[in-house]
């Protein structure tokens, strides 16, 4: 399942925002893994998740990388997945291009 998840800085002072745009067959267990780590200072929730098999999961996400490249984001803080990130993305364009490729 392609899912979108927003992660966020912890501490209010700290200004990161941004997407991670990944695949999980369970995104709400994914996001609770991501922030499991106790050095890591990122909330994360489930934003939009998109229902396909796993090969059209796979080429949504390629397709989703592609298209937003110019607005690839490296995290201050890595975690597994930090190379999937994106900010200054709309949620709304991820989805029409989602339900476009459906």
């Amino acid at each position: 399942v392609p899912s979108i998840l927003s992660l966020r800085n912890a501490p209010v002072w700290e200004s990161e925002d941004f997407l991670k745009i990944g695949i999980s067959k369970d995104p709400e267990y994914r996001a609770k893994d991501l922030t499991r780590d106790k050095d890591t200072p990122y909330t994360a929730e489930v934003l939009y998740t998109h229902q396909t098999d796993g090969v059209g999961a796979w080429d949504l996400e390629n397709l989703l990388h592609k298209e937003f490249k110019e607005f690839s984001y490296i995290p201050v803080h890595k975690f597994g997945g930090s190379t999937e990130c994106f900010s200054s993305v709309c949620l709304e364009s991820i989805k029409k291009i989602a339900q476009c490729c459906a």
